[in-house]
């Protein structure tokens, strides 16, 4: 269960990053778009909305799995506008078993925007290539829209040169996001091969779904030393003695949904993160 949640806390963290790196400037013309600190966050905000939406429909999307989704369209996001920050480094040689990535060329100017939007796009009919044909339309809509805007600002050249980069960043990074153990994760959510163990404190199914995803702890991370570094505190030692840590905890978690006011529910309505009915925990993290 450590590694479990280590995995997704650790998608989730980089997914962040990811997101917070983009500036928010007004943009520029096409003389002063050597780099990407001159433009806005527009872009990244309207694909993760997106992104945040398409995972309340998708069959299969759970915690886990949506958890995944953003970190490896995150990641897509920032090595596609990484050589237009000055100063920058690529992630790549810090995570396990990377790709090489196509470069930007040399010299030649990129248009960040139409190179964010393409990776965007290009990663996120990867993830969700088993969202409904209406949901993958609007990710074709957004990129078309985008596009459209940008040839007011810039040469056809550039941006056919950035939408090419962006496409072939985001292409290489879902290429390699499918061996990492957890690419088809949509459709084994709760498998029937996982016996939960038995006996005090343990795990026990109390619905019709069986444990989520019990294996996905053995797939790859992004950085191995980080599950390392930040794994959690062991839990609470199981106990029913009333004077117990864990009993104590139990018994005020009882007390405090039977005596729950109004704004005890709006509160709890509010960090509400159930698969169908919201963009899950890591949509969450973005929405705020």
């Amino acid at each position: 269960m450590k590694s479990h949640y280590s995995h997704i806390i650790l998608c989730v963290t980089f997914s962040i990053l990811f997101l917070l790196s983009a500036c928010r400037k007004d943009l520029k013309v096409e003389t002063e778009i050597d780099t990407a600190n001159s433009f806005s966050s527009a872009v990244a905000d309207k694909w993760f909305d997106l992104e945040r939406d398409i995972v309340w429909t998708t069959p299969g999307f759970t915690p886990p799995v949506v958890a995944r989704a953003f970190g490896y369209t995150s990641l897509s996001l920032y090595e596609a506008v990484r050589p237009g920050i000055p100063g920058s480094r690529s992630l790549i040689g810090q995570l396990d078993n990377a790709p090489v990535l196509p470069q930007s060329i040399s010299g030649e100017k990129y248009y960040w925007p139409e190179a964010a939007n393409a990776a965007l796009a290009e990663s996120m009919r990867g993830m969700f290539k088993n969202a409904m044909n209406v949901r993958l339309d609007r990710i074709d809509s957004l990129e078309a829209a985008l596009n459209t805007n940008f040839k007011a600002s810039v040469t056809p050249d550039v941006l056919s040169r950035s939408k090419a980069f962006g496409k072939s960043i985001g292409n290489a990074i879902y290429e390699w996001s499918k061996t990492d153990g957890g690419n088809d994760g949509y459709l084994s959510n709760f498998p029937l091969s996982y016996s939960p163990p038995l006996g005090d404190g343990m795990w026990v199914q109390t619905n019709a779904k069986r444990a989520l995803q019990p294996f996905w702890g053995n797939n790859r991370p992004f950085k191995k030393e980080s599950i390392t570094t930040t794994t959690l505190a062991p839990p609470i030692p199981f106990s029913i003695d009333p004077d117990s840590e864990f009993y104590k905890q139990g018994l005020e978690v009882y007390n405090m949904v039977n005596n729950a006011t109004k704004e005890h529910k709006i509160i709890a309505e509010f960090w509400s993160c159930d698969p169908g009915t919201s963009s899950t925990p890591a949509g969450h993290s973005f929405s705020i």
